[in-house]
């Protein structure tokens, strides 16, 4: 299969999921929409036909987080992770559903959601009978940018960033300010300010005031 149908899944099942057709043969996308409500994803059914499915999950919802661990990762760690993250979650862990994405020694990336957001998306694509390849946390899916930038996009009323090759996030656009400046905190003995690429116009000159000031 050269094509690929992508699915940007909503949070919720009365917004809007967003698609496209990426074409890896003409290395370009040959078709984009979007379907009003989760109840329209039948409408993909027929172009999912022939073509691999892959899922973008809201960086809302997806969480993502470095672990350290002692060693490789193995099938202790694996069963031990939920309690490995309990301290520094506000949530039952027993809740969540947790997926590991990059192994390193010593270090391991974790995307993490409710259950019951992950069984929600599961039951849309059933009722639609799209099969998913795989999902993917939208973030990690934004270019990566020149070492020391981040890169990102704004989505309605939501902006999507990737900070590096395993962190990204999103968040309501009200809530922007609130994040670079925890961000902006945290490098506060970091001679290096935090230098974004946008991908959209209209979120240009906001990055670079509130990275800046």
């Amino acid at each position: 299969m050269t094509e690929q149908l992508i699915i940007r899944l909503a949070s919720e099942s009365t917004q809007k999921n967003h698609w496209l057709i990426w074409s890896e043969t003409e290395n370009e996308i040959i078709a984009s929409g979007e379907v009003d409500d989760a109840l329209q994803l039948n409408l993909l059914t027929e172009k999912a036909q022939n073509r691999l499915v892959i899922c973008l999950l809201p960086g809302v919802d997806v969480n993502i987080r470095a672990v350290p661990i002692k060693g490789k990762y193995n099938r202790h760690i694996q069963q031990a992770l939920p309690y490995l993250l309990e301290d520094d979650l506000a949530t039952d862990v027993e809740k969540l559903h947790f997926n590991v994405f990059s192994k390193e020694r010593d270090l391991i990336h974790v995307a993490y959601c409710t259950q019951k957001k992950m069984h929600m998306w599961l039951h849309w694509l059933s009722e639609a009978q799209l099969n998913c390849l795989q999902m993917i946390p939208e973030g990690l899916v934004l270019p990566i940018a020149e070492e020391g930038h981040w890169s990102a996009i704004e989505l309605g009323e939501q902006v999507i960033v990737r900070e590096n090759k395993e962190i990204a996030w999103s968040c309501d656009r009200c809530m922007l300010s609130i994040i670079l400046e925890s961000k902006a905190q945290e490098k506060l003995d970091d001679d290096d300010l935090i230098k974004i690429d946008t991908y959209s116009a209209s979120l240009s000159f906001l990055f670079v005031f509130m990275c800046c000031r």
